[in-house]
């Protein structure tokens, strides 16, 4: 079995990143990424943050084994983007002509290999169940960003894994409000440190701050409550985590 330092250290290869451009994607120093590299720090406290900005499982990359995304046997069409990386593509089949414009089009992004592409995130389709409050507006299907687009906007190298969904209510305003744009990394599926999770419990869709407590409960919390509801999460086998929110973007329309 390989060690988290070996793992990262290829990954940073296939990437073709130096260990200063993952510290400035995740918000750290070379130093503390080079400790990791070495095998001097084997547990960091950023390892989702680093996972993220690689575009990898967190799982995978904490604990070696095959790289998959768990609790996923979704028929995705899967598109190789013009980096070679497998991208999952969780839109509805009403957005098929994306995936045939966007298969059209990698002949001609060869040329461009620092575009990428982010898609709307069909909840049903990766919850592989029917949620109730699943309809709602979803005013873009796709994104094409550049690399610069991707680093100003997202922070990102990759978008491999990362979807978009509009939030649906204003449960965590004014952290996040109605309508806001929600880049979500649908590679995390389970509860990886305190974060907003956009996750599925008893057919219902919510986004809310997920924190364990040092007693071991797992808290959901509503930023407010005055509109959704702060609980606990007593049975982790109702939990279906569907990824982590890992940025938004406020999108605001006015006449001139």
């Amino acid at each position: 079995m390989t060690t988290l330092a070996e793992r990262l250290k290829r990954t940073l290869l296939e990437r073709n990143l130096t260990q200063n451009d993952l510290a400035e994607m995740v918000g750290t120093t070379q130093g503390a990424i080079s400790n990791i590299v070495k095998g001097e720090t084997q547990k960091p406290r950023n390892i989702l943050e680093i996972a993220n900005a690689l575009g990898v499982d967190p799982n995978w990359l904490r604990n070696g084994g095959d790289m998959i995304v768990s609790h996923s046997t979704l028929e995705n069409s899967q598109i190789n983007n013009n980096q070679g990386q497998t991208v999952n593509n969780f839109f509805d089949s009403g957005s098929d002509e994306l995936r045939e414009m966007l298969h059209k089009q990698q002949i001609s992004l060869k040329t461009k290999p620092t575009e990428e592409w982010v898609f709307a995130l069909d909840v049903n389709r990766l919850a592989e169940t029917d949620i109730i409050n699943a309809h709602f507006p979803r005013p873009f299907e796709a994104l094409h960003l550049s690399q610069d687009g991707m680093m100003d906007l997202l922070k990102l190298r990759s978008t491999a894994n990362v979807a978009m969904i509009t939030m649906f209510n204003e449960s965590m305003s004014p952290v996040i409000n109605k309508k806001d744009l929600m880049f979500v990394d649908t590679n995390c599926k389970q509860y990886a440190g305190e974060g907003i999770y956009l996750f599925v419990m008893n057919n219902e869709l919510y986004v809310r701050r997920l924190y364990q407590t040092p007693s071991g409960v797992l808290n959901a919390v509503a930023e407010n409550e005055r509109v959704g509801s702060s609980f606990e999460i007593d049975d982790l086998s109702r939990l279906n985590v569907l990824g982590r929110c890992v940025r938004k973007f406020s999108i605001i329309a006015e006449d001139l």
